[in-house]
């Protein structure tokens, strides 16, 4: 679940729910990294954490990749 409808990322994963607040690293050089809140889910203490935005592939973009892998393995004879 992700909510956008304030001024910072609010989503839920694996029974934590995290807040956005801040920017750390934002240079095309370097990997982006995020500060946010993290809180059990059912309440409790929360704690800061660094998170790395990860971007997730089409479909196609991994099947085309997986074939790509197998036709590379293939030639390799691996």
């Amino acid at each position: 679940m992700v909510d956008k409808s304030g001024s910072r990322l609010m989503f839920t994963s694996e029974g934590f729910r995290y807040e956005v607040y801040a920017t750390q690293v934002a240079f095309r050089d370097y990997d982006t990294l995020l500060l946010a809140w993290r809180q059990p889910a059912d309440g409790g203490p929360r704690s800061q954490v660094v998170l790395k935005p990860l971007q997730v592939s089409s479909d196609r973009e991994r099947e085309e990749r997986a074939w790509e892998e197998v036709q590379l393995a293939t030639h390799l004879q691996h």
